[in-house]
């Protein structure tokens, strides 16, 4: 109803899909090429040991008494069922680079209003990482339609009105 307590009709002619963290990893295990997935954000006061090369290594304990301290890293690790394993790791740096890029944050700053960022920025850390490592994992045709039309969002450029979607017919 507007001010004048009359009723006011309104139709949403676009709409984005913007997936969850969760909602990628299950679309990457839907591939049947990935036994798991998972992503972890180091603190500061974490200990964390990470090695490429010809042997890698990656030890993680959190340090669960106490103040964990400042989020430092993001790792996510993915274990493939042909036995292989792929790890992924972003610095704080990364993640905010990322994170000034996005067309969203960029049109809340500039409004003053908060986005998941300012409000969940550990589960954005996760989503940034699990968005990174799925580029490297076997893909099903879901998961490669989420990725683009994800970072078609981030880019304010997604675009599609309701019934395309509705319908499936949309192009990212």
């Amino acid at each position: 109803k507007n001010e004048q307590g009359r009723e006011i009709e309104m139709w949403v002619k676009e709409c984005q899909l913007i997936p969850g963290y969760q909602g990628l990893v299950d679309l990457a295990r839907r591939s049947g090429r990935i036994k798991s997935l998972e992503a972890h954000v180091v603190y500061s006061n974490d200990k964390f040991l990470c090695r490429f090369g010809m042997t890698p290594e990656l030890t993680h304990e959190p340090h669960w008494d106490g103040d964990r301290g400042e989020m430092r890293l993001v790792y996510a690790v993915a274990h493939l069922a042909d036995g292989g394993t792929h790890v992924e790791v972003m610095t704080r740096s990364q993640i905010h680079a990322i994170r000034d890029r996005s067309q969203n944050v960029q049109n809340a700053k500039k409004w003053s209003k908060a986005t998941p960022w300012d409000t969940d920025e550990e589960q954005m850390w996760i989503k940034t990482i699990l968005r990174r490592i799925t580029k490297f994992l076997p893909k099903s045709v879901e998961l490669a339609s989420a990725l683009a039309l994800d970072a078609a969002a981030a880019r304010g450029a997604q675009n599609m009105d309701l019934s395309s979607v509705i319908e499936g017919d949309y192009e990212t």
